[in-house]
Order: structure tokens, then sequence, then C-alpha cells
């Protein structure tokens, strides 16, 4: 490899191992905590949807969701789960800083046409 090729690939290689972490200092964190609006109870398994089209995850078993990298500023934050309402709300998310956000979801019916059950027996 000529001289010149080699710095300045090593002057590329550099820049690009400095540009994730400047990335990451200005990149916000959203923490998140799903209960019930009843109970208080964490809800498991939550559908997380931000601005509509970025499927964050799914709440574990404390309810909890911890996402890092979004970009700051202003978010449309969708909460999910079967029984109960969606939940809407904008949360604004600053750059370098977790904003904690607790969600409380009110339990809905949910109605369904039919359902038909099958079995089958074992050979």
């Amino acid at each position: 490899m000529r001289p010149v090729f080699k710095w300045v690939f090593l002057a590329v290689f550099i820049a690009a191992g400095r540009a994730p972490a400047a990335a990451q200092q200005s990149a916000a964190t959203l923490g998140l905590m799903v209960i019930t609006a009843a109970t208080g109870e964490p809800v498991s398994d939550a559908f997380v949807i931000l601005d509509e089209r970025t499927g964050l995850g799914v709440t574990d078993a404390e309810g909890r969701l911890h996402v890092r990298g979004l970009t700051p500023g202003a978010h449309r934050l969708r909460v999910r789960f079967i029984g109960y309402a969606t939940s809407d709300q904008v949360v604004t998310l600053m750059a370098g800083q977790v904003t904690d956000e607790t969600i409380r979801l009110d339990t809905r019916a949910v109605e369904i046409d039919s359902l038909t059950v099958v079995t089958y027996r074992g050979t």
C-alpha cells in the first residue's frame, strides 16, 4: 500500500470510530414503565411504537422497556396490549438524557365475532 493511501485509510478509520461516539452523546434514551390504571400492576409484553412506524419492542415481566439511541425531540408514543385501551401520547426526548415515562393502561373489553376451537385425538 502506498504511504499516502495508508494515511488516508487511517484518517477515515479514526473518523469512523469517533462518529458513533459523538452520535451516542447527542442521542436520547427512553425509560418506559407500563402499568394497569386500575391496580398499578406491571403490564408485560405490551407493544411499544414510536412515531407510528418504529416498533421499539415489548415490555419485560416488570412492565419496563429501556431504549437508547433515539433521536431527540417530540415523538408520538403508542402502547398497545390486548384487553386494554391503546395509550397515545407525545413525549419529548432530550439529547444525552434519559426520559422516564409511566404509561397507565385502562382495561377495555375486546369483542370478537366468533371463536372456533378444534381438538384432535392422538393416535
